[in-house]
């Protein structure tokens, strides 16, 4: 039973450790990740100045 503490004191430390949060800038940059022509290339051309908009 203690075994199992350990363990789960483990995995929720290694968890906490892994979700912290920095003090560095995140990039403005949008990426999309999709299936190969499953969005018109004209429609990925136009959303840049669809999104400041």
């Amino acid at each position: 039973m203690k075994m199992m503490r350990y363990i789960s004191l483990l995995l929720v430390s290694v968890l906490l450790i892994g979700c912290g949060r920095t003090d560095e800038q995140r990039s403005r940059i949008l990426k999309v990740y999709n299936w190969a022509d499953y969005i018109d290339e004209e429609v990925l051309a136009e959303f840049p100045e669809w999104y400041k908009e």
